[in-house]
C-alpha cells in the first residue's frame, strides 16, 4: 500500500519531483510557491494511493502554513499526517509530528502545551532508540524551558542532545546548529564563558558550512542566526 507499483510509478516520480521543488522554494522563503508545489505533490501521492508519502508532504505543508501565519492550519496538518502515518505503520514520522506541533505551540508562547507535545514525541523516539530524531526534539524542549526561565531543565535537555550527538557520525544541518547555538546561550547564562565561546564558534562554523544564513526553512535557526556575530565580524 505504501510502495509504488508499476501502475503508479509515474505519479510517485512526479510527486517526488514536485516535493523537491517545493523544498527548494521553501528554503528560499518563497512560501506561497512552496505551498502550491507541496499541494500538487500531495495530489500525485494521493492519486497513487501512497498514504505515507501524502503524510510526509503534509508535514512540509504545515511548516509553510505556519510561515504564512496559519498556525491552526499547520497544527491540523501535523495531526492529520500523524493519523495517516499511524494507519500506514510509518513510526518514524509520528514523533516528528509531535515535535512540529510543539514547535508551533512554543512559538505561539504556549509553552506548557508545547512541552506536552515534546514529551510525547520524546517517549516515542526513546522507545525505538532514534538518537538523531531525539536531538532536534530536545533542542525544541530546551527552547521552551528557556522561554519560561527553567534554565536547569534547558541545560539538561541540551546536555543530553550534545551527548547523543557524540554517538553519531559528525553531523551538519539545522538541528546540529541549533544545539550548539543553544548550548552557547545556556552555558553563558550559567557563567561558563569558555564553554559558551566554544559552542558559539561551532555554531558559526556550521552556519557557514551549511549555508544556513540563506536557508529560510527553520524559523528557530533564523532566530539563533540573528544572535551570532556577522560572518565578517
Amino acid at each position: 500500500m505504501g510502495d509504488p507499483t508499476p501502475d503508479n510509478d509515474a505519479l510517485f516520480a512526479e510527486g517526488v519531483d514536485l516535493r523537491v521543488r517545493a523544498i527548494d522554494a521553501h528554503r528560499r522563503g518563497e512560501w506561497h510557491h512552496a505551498l502550491d508545489q507541496y499541494i500538487e505533490a500531495e495530489r500525485r501521492f494521493h492519486k497513487a494511493n501512497l498514504g505515507a508519502q501524502v503524510a510526509w508532504t503534509m508535514i512540509h505543508q504545515g511548516q509553510v502554513q505556519e510561515r504564512l501565519g496559519e498556525a491552526v492550519e499547520a497544527i491540523a496538518l501535523f495531526t492529520g499526517a500523524e493519523a495517516m502515518l499511524r494507519f500506514h505503520g510509518d513510526r518514524a514520522g509520528i514523533p516528528l509530528c509531535c515535535r512540529r506541533r510543539g514547535d508551533v505551540l512554543r512559538r505561539q508562547g504556549r509553552q506548557e502545551a508545547a512541552l506536552s507535545q515534546y514529551c510525547e514525541g520524546e517517549a516515542i523516539y526513546r522507545s525505538f532508540h532514534d538518537p538523531i530524531g531525539l536531538v532536534g526534539l530536545l533542542a525544541g524542549k530546551a527552547m521552551s524551558y528557556l522561554a519560561i526561565n527553567r534554565r536547569i531543565e534547558a541545560h539538561a535537555a541540551i546536555a543530553e542532545a550534545l551527548w547523543k550527538m557524540q554517538d553519531q557520525p559528525p553531523g551538519h544541518g539545522c538541528d546540529t546548529f541549533l544545539v550548539h547555538a543553544l548550548a552557547s546561550r545556556i552555558l553563558g547564562m550559567a557563567g561558563d564563558a569558555d564553554g559558551a565561546r566554544s559552542h558559539l564558534a561551532q555554531a558559526a562554523r556550521l552556519a557557514q558550512l551549511d549555508h544556513l544564513r540563506s536557508d529560510r526553512m527553520d524559523p528557530d535557526v533564523e532566530n539563533e542566526l540573528s544572535l551570532l556575530p556577522p560572518e565578517n565580524g
